[in-house]
């Protein structure tokens, strides 16, 4: 049970997956705007948790027997982190906004709630590393990402249609 969710959804191969599956069809539809915000927000909250974390960190108390594998500090729970971030990024930039984005944002806290509760289970995260994780990594990101690349400025769409047309009527074709 819990053991199995730990280790599928805080594996470093399914937050790379997630993030690699991400930059790699960023590149593909040439979103190179979401490209860069997300290339720098995963940077920025990669170091901010690593400065934040010798300041606020907790060691791992000592006597607990933890039914999970662990390393490092506590808190922030960095595996909680990692891929919540990783979550927020894809749907901030690989999601239209609207009742698809909103979808997305609800499967990716059930998984996170998945994560975090197989961690509290195996006794590998008290609730306060994941809701510092959560805090730094999920409203962060979101800021971040609506700042960087606002849906006004930079839309996602995956429509075909027309592409943008210039009309040649009137004055300006008879000019031309």
């Amino acid at each position: 049970g819990g053991q199995r969710v730990n280790a599928a959804l805080t594996s470093s191969w399914t937050v790379r997956l997630v993030m690699l599956g991400t930059i790699a069809v960023l590149v593909a539809f040439r979103r190179f705007q979401h490209l860069a915000a997300y290339l720098v927000i995963v940077l920025a909250a990669v170091l901010l948790l690593s400065a934040v974390t010798p300041d606020i960190g907790r060691m791992r108390p000592a006597g607990i027997q933890i039914l999970g594998p662990w390393q490092g500090y506590s808190q922030p729970s960095r595996p909680v982190a990692a891929l919540a971030l990783a979550l927020v990024g894809a749907l901030y930039t690989l999601v239209p906004a609207g009742r698809w984005r909103n979808r997305g944002k609800w499967a990716a806290a059930i998984i996170v709630t998945a994560l975090c509760a197989a961690r509290l289970y195996l006794a590998v995260d008290h609730p306060t590393d994941q809701l510092t994780a959560l805090i730094i990594a999920w409203p962060l990101a979101v800021v971040a990402f609506w700042l960087a690349v606002p849906n006004e400025v930079f839309p996602i769409s995956y429509r075909g249609g027309r592409k943008a047309h210039l009309d040649i009527g009137g004055r300006r074709g008879a000019a031309i």
